[in-house]
């Protein structure tokens, strides 16, 4: 049965270090003690630490009980196991950086209780080294190095807490603009089509009813006056003629003008400092131009580019760069290549993004691969014959 407190995203090997860890602690605090034969309450505290630094993350309940058990047995016994009662940042720690608000409430309380409680403790036993009672100064020191341990290890895990959490707005941010940007590029691409298709059927429908009225007119004319037929043969020739120029004139709207390829690229690049701002670094290797490549092939590749680097910011490890290689040949070629980590900043997705991504190159006649491989994921695009893909192809 999982622990209800139990922190999302552990992964096998954050367990096997959290247990590591945990194991030296009760090994050292088992057996470092400043008298030679130590009382069997301070063994007793030394194994509880060490193991409620094993549970810390995979069972927090259990790693708050046998913190608070260990105390009380000092708080009880009087005999202080100094680097056991140390190891206590490290629960205080895991308890101010747990996502959930009511368990960093809860290691707050703990932690100023808890300073109260072993500074008191601390003072007495310097009345136990000195009849005449504590000096000022031993008691600053006792509640200072309480207040060190305890709130000071709460405090840095809680520090640590709200840096994800800003840098969890940052991303949400980053990605709600990348959405955003994405929305109006379909409703735009939605409304140039809804524009073409009432040109094209203003200019075909007109042009079939002349061309259908004259056909009538010609047929019944042919008999009795070749003249009239002859003439409705001519206004249905000049009427094709005329409706065959404005489709070919609609149809050239649809051509990219010689601004699309700086508009593809300043796309790129706003994107990737958006992702910059965002806390990714991104080192972007690019062989050959952007501007060489056909508006289609580059367009694609851009919205692309924006999918796989969404998913390193969402997943992926910040700390590390993404790597970003665009190739520009007869072939075009993209690979993303991004650290992943045990803590993602976001919960697993859907699956719609690489499905998108995948729709997207298979248009232009391209494939993408989508894989994990030694700690980094890698998104690889491929489109064969990017020089004779799509309109703007350039010879």
């Amino acid at each position: 049965m999982r622990d209800p407190l139990h922190v999302p995203g552990l992964s096998r090997w954050g367990a096997v270090g959290d247990i590591a860890l945990g194991a030296v602690i009760a090994l050292l605090g088992s057996n470092l003690h400043p008298d030679v034969r130590a009382p069997v309450s301070m063994v007793v505290v030394g194994l509880m630490v060490g193991l409620s630094v094993c549970l810390r993350r995979i069972a927090p309940s259990a790693m708050l009980v046998l913190s608070v058990a260990s105390a009380g047995i000092q708080v009880v016994t009087g005999d202080i196991a100094p680097f056991s009662s140390f190891c206590y940042v490290i629960v205080f720690y895991t308890l101010g950086r747990h996502p959930r608000r009511v368990v960093r409430r809860t290691g707050l309380i703990l932690a100023l209780v808890g300073t109260v409680v072993a500074g008191i403790r601390l003072q007495q036993s310097f009345l136990q080294t000195d009849p005449r009672g504590p000096t000022w100064q031993q008691i600053a020191i006792a509640f200072a190095v309480s207040a060190v341990v305890v709130v000071g290890g709460w405090s840095a895990g809680f520090i640590r807490h709200q840096r994800r959490v800003v840098q969890q707005a940052r991303v949400s941010e980053t990605i709600a603009e990348v959405e955003r940007l994405r929305a109006i590029d379909l409703m735009s691409e939605q409304a140039e089509r809804t524009q073409l298709a009432r040109d094209v059927h203003d200019v075909v429908a007109h042009s079939l009813a002349v061309v259908i009225a004259q056909a009538e007119g010609a047929r019944y004319a042919l008999d009795a006056d070749v003249h009239k037929a002859r003439s409705a043969l001519e206004v249905i020739a000049g009427t094709a003629r005329d409706a065959l120029g404005d489709v070919r004139a609609i149809l050239l709207q649809l051509r990219p003008d010689q601004d699309s390829s700086t508009s593809v690229r300043s796309d790129r690049d706003q994107l990737i400092a958006r992702m910059t701002s965002a806390g990714m670094s991104v080192v972007l290797i690019e062989d050959g131009a952007i501007d060489d490549a056909p508006t289609a092939v580059a367009g694609a590749a851009t919205r692309i580019l924006a999918e796989a680097l969404t998913n390193a910011l969402k997943y992926g490890d910040l700390s590390q760069p993404v790597e970003v290689t665009m190739r520009w040949m007869r072939e075009c070629r993209l690979t993303v290549r991004n650290a992943v980590t045990e803590s993602p900043l976001m919960s697993s997705g859907t699956g719609h993004g690489i499905g998108s991504m995948v729709a997207q190159a298979a248009a232009l006649g391209g494939n993408l691969t989508s894989s994990a491989t030694e700690n980094r994921w890698c998104v690889e695009m491929i489109i064969p014959d990017a020089q004779g893909t799509g309109e703007g192809s350039r010879p």
